[in-house]
């Protein structure tokens, strides 16, 4: 599984960039039953249009 990574990255074809958000892999089923859990708690963390607006980013907006 490393050669084409490593032609990717000859090519200049391989990017990533940092991430500082909520992430989750649901590839199981019990992933699944863990991010259903979450919601059923309100919303999910990856759920930011949901999210009450921080005043100093409402003050900002308005």
């Amino acid at each position: 599984m490393v050669e084409p990574f490593q032609r990717l990255i000859q090519r200049g074809r391989l990017s990533a960039f940092r991430y500082e958000g909520f992430w989750r892999a649901v590839d199981t089923f019990k992933d699944l039953t863990e991010m259903e859990a979450l919601l059923a708690h309100g919303p999910g963390p990856w759920e930011t249009w949901r999210l009450p607006v921080r005043p100093e980013v409402a003050a900002a907006l308005s």
